[in-house]
């Protein structure tokens, strides 16, 4: 009984061996040549020694399945390692340029708040202008006030 049972898990395990060999297309055939190499297995009464040659068997098949099966996940990490490498350098630029960009509005924002404030101090000063000028016309308005001016008469240089 225990012979018919590892007989149909060694052909379970060849047929999803094969197929997973044919699907990923890993070019293992010399090591299933070397499996399919012995003598087909029979059922009924088996010796001891034959038991012992399925259990190799399913040994050799186990190990071909782990080495396809690391050899499909070593292949799937490197395509994904390629992509994630193609993701991550436009990405870096994009954190570079934006570094940059945000260098950039800091320094403007500085130049923008001294503009702001200079633009302040030029209305600031030009309402002073204004007063001064208004000041300035009336005091020459008052200074004007009291002088007389008399025509006909001759004035001399450096007279007051």
């Amino acid at each position: 009984m225990l012979c018919c049972v590892l007989v149909s898990a060694f052909e379970c395990l060849f047929f999803v061996c094969l197929d997973v060999h044919r699907r990923w297309e890993i070019g293992r055939n010399l090591t299933f040549l070397t499996l399919l190499s012995h003598p087909p297995l029979t059922y009924g009464d088996q010796s001891e020694e034959d038991e012992y040659i399925i259990i190799a068997m399913v040994k050799k098949l186990l190990k071909v399945q782990e080495s396809m099966f690391q050899s499909l996940f070593e292949s799937v990490a490197n395509s994904l390692q390629t992509r994630l490498d193609d993701v991550v350098r436009p990405v870096q630029e994009i954190k570079t340029s934006l570094e940059f960009t945000q260098k950039n509005v800091k320094e403007l924002e500085t130049l923008h708040s001294s503009i702001a404030k200079t633009n302040e101090d030029v209305k600031r000063l030009n309402a002073d202008l204004s007063s001064h000028s208004l000041s300035l016309e009336y005091l020459e308005n008052q200074s004007r006030r009291n002088n007389i001016r008399v025509n006909g008469i001759l004035e001399s240089p450096r007279e007051t």
